[in-house]
Order: C-alpha cells, then sequence, then structure tokens
C-alpha cells in the first residue's frame, strides 16, 4: 500500500461498497498542501487524472480492487478520467 491520508478502515469500506459517506472520500478535494482526488474504478489496471487545462497525470493506486488517487498543486477546475 502506499502513503495516502485514508485509514485502512476507511479504504476497506469503500472498496467493498461500506462506506457510509463515499463523497466525503472520492472525488476532488482540498487538501492542506493543495488538492486530492480519487476515484473508484474497479477492473482498472492504471487511472490517469485528466485536467481540462493541463496534462495527464497518473493516479497510484491504493487498493487492488481498484481506488486510486493522486496529490495536486492546486484544485482541478474541471477534470476527466483516462482509463
Amino acid at each position: 500500500m502506499t502513503n495516502t491520508t485514508l485509514h485502512p478502515d476507511g479504504i476497506h469500506a469503500l472498496v467493498h461498497g461500506d462506506h457510509g459517506a463515499p463523497r466525503a472520500v472520492l472525488g476532488a478535494h482540498r487538501a492542506e498542501t493543495g488538492a486530492v482526488v480519487r476515484c473508484f474504478q474497479p477492473n482498472c489496471a492504471t487511472v490517469a487524472l485528466v485536467p481540462d487545462d493541463g496534462p495527464s497525470v497518473e493516479m497510484t493506486q491504493l487498493h487492488p480492487d481498484g481506488l486510486y488517487e493522486v496529490w495536486l498543486d492546486e484544485m482541478p477546475p474541471s477534470y476527466q478520467f483516462k482509463l
């Protein structure tokens, strides 16, 4: 597993569909040092974040069942995922 601010119990709950507030974790969120974007994409070997105003950034796999995250210097105004 990689370095993340998510608690292992939260990761487990997300990938098993038991998280009580997945929108609080998934998507783009402001952080002390910029922003973090997370997504759950089962059955994907790789995921990249593609901001509308910049180059794509490979996301880090947090769990083999398809939880990914990327830390950015600033909040992306809008983005897509390349699967």
